[in-house]
């Protein structure tokens, strides 16, 4: 699932796998300026991700705290994938239709070189 993301595959993540989604993943909102924003939420709200795949019972605070002790993920904002918090399933009504899926303004194709 964290490589649909990477590959910006939104439909295939949010709608056609959207039970394995809620599931399997967690969101963890943070920062200020993305919790202020989430106060109104609006089309074309972005965060930028950190990726982890851990186990459900190991720490949230210990693997974030060992993705940002290796110096390679902090070169770059490409380390970081973008991710359309409208899209995750439960934070806004309208992803309820797999249609709003389809806004390529805001579920957008893709960079060239993906999150790691």
């Amino acid at each position: 699932l964290l490589e649909l993301i990477r590959q910006f595959r939104w439909h295939e993540l949010f709608v056609q796998r959207r039970d394995e989604v809620k599931a399997n993943m967690h969101f963890v909102l943070v920062g200020h300026g993305l919790m202020e924003k989430s106060l109104a939420p609006f089309i074309g709200i972005t965060g930028k991700a950190v990726l982890l795949n851990i186990a459900a019972e190991a720490s949230l605070d210990a693997a974030a705290a060992d993705w940002l002790e290796q110096d390679r993920h902090l070169q770059s904002s490409h380390n970081l994938a973008p991710l359309p918090l409208l899209g995750i399933p439960g934070w806004d009504a309208r992803n309820n239709d797999p249609h709003f899926y389809a806004d390529a303004s805001y579920f957008r194709p893709g960079r060239r070189t993906a999150a790691r």
